[in-house]
């Protein structure tokens, strides 16, 4: 299959629901770091939704070959498209496609995709391999790449009482001392995330450890 020809009729249907004005606030948004095409997320997926229902699914085995294709389109909507395929098919991909999750978080790099890949993508092909867990998170955690660092500590949002703590404290505190603004956000909502799991260990983790004043207040935002 080559994705060109797979996703024809897609482009068309993006390019015909383009807003000028939208996109314009869209990429300011951004930072003027990408062009969009102005469409609204529900839209967006609702014009996906309806591709996959004329068009069905790409075969699993094409899903790294349309990440690549899809991350080189200038547009940042086709990122968002990478992504939401990617969740859909998650249950059909293996443990090998974490390559490429990791290509998804060092290019094109910005939090919109990166939270998204960590958090949709990486910790749910994780979640039931410990092993690879532990290793990955450990890479991540040691990696030269500030937003690999971040997919470390936000991996495991969705987890809740099956989060592997060792894993979370331990990558918060390697990263606990720099001054990256992505990193101590991270930080704090990791924990706020997990303290709707378990409160006490939480305020215990961040009273007895040396964190930004924003990882804190980001921690503790819901605790009383």
């Amino acid at each position: 299959m080559k994705p060109e020809l797979y996703f024809r009729p897609l482009k068309r249907e993006l390019k015909e629901h383009a807003d000028i004005k939208y996109a314009a606030a869209m990429k300011k948004y951004m930072r003027n770091q990408f062009e969009f095409f102005g469409i609204k997320g529900p839209e967006r997926m609702e014009i996906l939704k309806q591709f996959i229902k004329t068009h069905s699914l790409p075969d699993v085995k094409y899903m790294d070959d349309i990440i690549y294709y899809l991350w080189a389109m200038e547009i940042r909507d086709y990122q968002y498209i990478a992504i939401s395929l990617s969740v859909k098919m998650i249950k059909e991909l293996g443990i090998d496609f974490l390559d490429t999750v990791e290509y998804m978080v060092m290019n094109k790099s910005w939090w919109d995709t990166v939270d998204a890949v960590s958090s949709n993508i990486a910790g749910p092909l994780l979640i039931d391999r410990k092993g690879v867990m532990k290793k990955k998170a450990a890479m991540w955690n040691k990696h030269e790449n500030m937003w690999m660092r971040r997919m470390s500590i936000i991996f495991q949002l969705s987890y809740k009482e099956r989060t592997n703590t060792d894993i979370l404290y331990r990558n918060i505190k390697t990263c606990a001392n720099e001054d990256e603004f992505f990193i101590r956000k991270a930080i704090g909502w990791a924990l706020r995330q997990y303290a709707r799991t378990d409160e006490k260990g939480v305020k215990a983790f961040v009273s007895s450890n040396e964190l930004s004043n924003l990882s804190k207040r980001e921690a503790l935002k819901h605790i009383k």
